[in-house]
């Protein structure tokens, strides 16, 4: 590092003692190369041959390194939510809704609306 110039952290990894533990790690590769983020450059051809030869491959040992680096190092993406467009079933709506309305003693959080479904009638007694 001192010759380059360049600085590295480098950082023990834990240990993957499962039986197919190197396949899995190389099965991470697929959706980033069939998405065209594995660029192979002319040089890498250590790397080249190991990929279109596997699993036959007779070493798969830079494939299982870069399948641990992009197991680990994954990006963080931020995803920027926009506003939904206003309406009775927006979530937000529902919540602002739900804490107007006060909770009946029953525990439910939306109030029966009574008068709509209980109705005196001409001899004075409340009829559904």
């Amino acid at each position: 590092m001192e010759d380059t110039g360049y600085w590295y952290n480098l950082a023990p990894v834990k240990y993957d003692g499962r039986k197919n533990a190197k396949d899995l790690r190389i099965r991470n590769l697929v959706n980033l190369a069939c998405n065209g983020g594995l660029h192979i450059k002319i040089a890498m051809k250590e790397l080249y041959n190991e990929y279109c030869d596997y699993p036959s491959s007779p070493t798969v040992d830079i494939l299982d390194c870069l399948g641990y680096g992009v197991g680990i190092l994954k990006p963080h993406r931020i995803v920027k939510i926009e506003e939904p467009i206003g309406g009775p079933f927006v979530l937000k709506n529902i919540l602002k809704e739900l804490e107007e309305r006060k909770p009946t003693g029953s525990g439910y959080p939306i109030a029966p609306q009574h008068d709509a479904f209980i109705k005196e009638s001409d001899d004075g007694k409340w009829r559904i």
